[in-house]
């Protein structure tokens, strides 16, 4: 399957307004992991639970609109994070480091945390990244609370990839003492037991949407 860990965002009102209708599932990509085998998902939950349980809950705001390879030639818009951004760079190095193998080579660039709005396909697409990226620029949309991180499954389709959450795990959620436990990539476990993993429920409206962005 192919699979990435995020966080689910809200689109606040002030960015709506501006970039017009967002993506169904507005996310900010912890990390890729692209093409993993099925028996794949205890190891991933493992490393997803131990990295969420070594985090808090924390406030993020999205900030700033730019551009990937650059706002002179944008072929992926993006929305930007102001603060929470510490707590996304830790939670992604977590990840990384509780992945071991299954974490992959990542991306040549470094990670920086975003959310990605449009793809830029064509001349109507790219007239409105101008005009997003001059309103946009340094402009603040609100914040709101982060409770989660979420493992979700991707399905390529003619009419864009389909999300659907499989595993999801609550920040800071740190339970008894017990034996040691230890994460996908041999993290430890730091002598707790293994921290919680909900499997969202099968057919659950909330767990799956279509989402133009791959």
């Amino acid at each position: 399957m192919r699979c990435f860990l995020s966080i689910d965002l809200r689109c606040p009102s002030e960015l709506e307004a501006l970039v017009g209708p967002p993506p169904e599932h507005l996310h900010l990509t912890l990390r890729f992991l692209g093409e993993v085998p099925e028996d794949a998902e205890a190891p991933i939950g493992a490393a997803l639970g131990a990295a969420a349980a070594r985090a808090q809950p924390f406030e993020l705001g999205l900030e700033g609109i730019g551009a990937f390879p650059s706002s002179r030639n944008p072929r992926v818009v993006w929305v930007g994070v102001g603060a929470g951004r510490a707590e996304c760079l830790r939670l992604a190095d977590e990840l990384e480091r509780e992945l071991g193998p299954l974490a992959g080579s990542g991306e040549a660039r470094p990670f920086e945390p975003h959310a990605t709005i449009r793809r830029i396909r064509g001349g109507r697409d790219r007239a409105w990244a101008e005009r997003v990226l001059a309103d946009g620029h340094g402009r603040a949309f609100g914040v709101q609370p982060i409770r989660e991180i979420v493992a979700y499954s991707s399905r390529l389709t003619p009419a864009g990839a389909v999300h659907v959450a499989i595993l999801r795990a609550p920040l800071g959620d740190r339970p008894p003492s017990g034996p040691a436990t230890a994460g996908a990539g041999g993290g430890s476990g730091g002598g707790a037991s293994a921290p919680a993993i909900h499997h969202p429920p099968t057919g659950d409206a909330s767990s799956s949407t279509r989402n133009t962005i791959p």
